[in-house]
């Protein structure tokens, strides 16, 4: 079983290799119609189809062999399903995409991720992502010597500034987030373990969001060149993907480094980042309970140029439901997903 590490700040993620490789691949792809998948788009950067287009052969470097990160030939699709409860009009959402360009589809399966540490998250009423909230992930490791130890419940925990960890039935469980460790401490008294997952009766004053495992077991994106969406004056030249997953990990993660206010999308919460999901920066939202869409690109340094540019395409990004996924033909390729 993988064990997420806890205790003080981890070392931000480098991102992977292949995705550096993989934008320069698509700066080409821009000047190349039809490489990467990305079709030739008319005079006013819209292409002739309304749904993302997807290429089944590889991205290769020029001169070069195949992208790294990237099988010679496509897998099935990931066992685990990605969907979010249905929206009041429309159907449950499989995927995001900018519905007027053709991008390259992705779908990217973690082996492993149902079987390792899970996650609950809990939230203030007022709560957004990544902002009034908390994480309790279950199991990791008892960590590195305390800061301090807080009572929960009958036992001591171990702990540091925005997190706590503590013994839960035959492991130990950590919580974090950017509340008070007295909040900390009653979400971890709320807690308990059911099936070797952690479950949360959430506290007055809190809303249990959602549970599932630390890592997405399956992610879904559509990745475009920011010229192709008419974004390389704030972007640069490179690489942009729209994307879904589950949320658990990722808002632990966040509770890590600095996140911005990106404004709204589509009438929910934002936030902005550097250093988690690759590329120069990110941009999440929630498009549906348990689930986080995101836009990240490669290019122009992060400023708030970037940032307002990536409000602009997830503005742009629409629902997919899995039979319109599926019709766009993914590309399978297996990941790590998050650190850990």
């Amino acid at each position: 079983m993988d064990v997420i590490e806890n205790g003080p700040p981890e070392p931000r993620w480098t991102p992977p290799g292949w995705l550096a490789t993989l934008a320069l691949a698509l700066v080409g792809a821009v000047v190349v119609a039809g490489f990467l998948g990305l079709r030739a788009s008319g005079p006013d950067g819209s292409a002739d189809s309304g749904r993302p287009a997807a290429s089944r052969t590889p991205a290769a470097a020029p001169d070069g062999p195949a992208t790294p990160g990237v099988p010679a030939a496509p897998l099935a699709p990931c066992p685990v399903d990605l969907a979010g409860p249905a929206t009041a009009d429309g159907p449950p959402v499989a995927a995001l995409a900018v519905d007027d360009h053709n991008g390259q589809t992705v779908e990217r399966c973690v082996p492993g991720a149902q079987d390792g540490p899970w996650t609950a998250v809990v939230r203030r009423t007022s709560g957004v992502l990544g902002r009034g909230s908390a994480v309790v992930t279950y199991p990791v490791d008892p960590g590195p010597p305390p800061v301090r130890t807080v009572p929960v419940g009958g036992v001591d925990a171990d702990a540091g500034d925005g997190w706590l960890v503590w013994p839960l039935g035959d492991r130990h469980a950590r919580v974090r987030g950017d509340l008070a460790e007295a909040e900390l401490a009653r979400i971890a008294v709320a807690t308990t373990v059911v099936d070797g997952r952690p479950l949360v009766d959430a506290p007055a004053g809190f809303r249990l969001v959602h549970t599932g495992p630390y890592r997405s077991p399956t992610v879904r994106e559509v990745r475009y060149g920011t010229v192709t969406l008419d974004e390389q004056a704030a972007l640069g030249s490179g690489l942009l993907v729209v994307g879904l997953r589950t949320g658990g990990g990722l808002e632990d993660l966040m509770h890590l480094t600095t996140t911005v206010d990106a404004g709204l999308v589509a009438g929910r919460p934002a936030r902005a980042f550097t250093g988690l999901l690759g590329g120069n920066a990110a941009l999440a939202w929630e498009p549906a309970p348990g689930l986080v869409g995101y836009v990240l690109y490669s290019g122009a340094q992060w400023n708030d140029d970037a940032t307002a540019a990536m409000r602009r395409v997830a503005e742009r990004a629409v629902p997919l439901d899995a039979t319109r996924w599926r019709a766009s033909g993914p590309f399978v390729v297996e990941d790590h997903d998050l650190p850990g």
